[in-house]
């Protein structure tokens, strides 16, 4: 699950129509005791339309507190998967094998090395490439290809387990 930039805006309209919404039911208090302010009786009429107007924008600002918990809550969520996935793929970084292929590298200092696909990667998954020194693929997806790490048939010849150069 990736963060969800659309939530974060939809909030944030949340809060500025809740923002509006409370504007205005103070809007409606102000008048109402503009109203009985006056030494007059104030017209019944006029009093009863304000408060329910008042009414409706406190019912307006409840429905879209509750909407604007909701969405909060998506983004705590969006934000802890976030946060697991990141501390999942602490110690690996993206790596160019050297006849180009990308995937990703366990750090240095960790042991024994080895390589995650990228696209399982990109999913949220950790998948250790498998194969050869020349070749390494991604046996949980097949579609998601093989990866090359040494050219084959190269002229580097290896003496026990170290290019020869």
């Amino acid at each position: 699950m990736d963060f969800d930039v659309d939530t974060a805006k939809q909030a944030i309209d949340i809060a500025k129509q809740g923002a509006t919404t409370l504007n205005t039911a103070v809007g409606a208090v102000d008048r109402l005791k503009a109203l009985f302010k006056s030494p007059e009786a104030p017209p019944m009429e006029e009093v009863r339309e304000t408060i329910t107007g008042l009414r409706e924008q406190i019912m307006s600002a409840r429905e879209a507190n509750i909407t604007l918990r909701e969405t909060i809550g998506d983004l705590r969520d969006e934000m802890i998967e976030l946060k697991r996935r990141q501390e999942k793929f602490a110690g690996y970084e993206l790596w160019n094998t050297p006849c180009g292929s990308v995937v990703y590298r366990s750090a240095e200092g960790v042991e024994p090395v080895h390589h995650l696909c990228p696209s399982c990667h990109d999913a949220g998954v950790k998948t250790v490439l498998q194969g050869n020194q020349y070749v390494k693929e991604c046996r949980a997806t097949p579609s998601h290809g093989s990866f090359q790490f040494e050219p084959r048939g190269s002229i580097q010849r290896r003496v026990h387990g170290k290019r020869r150069y």
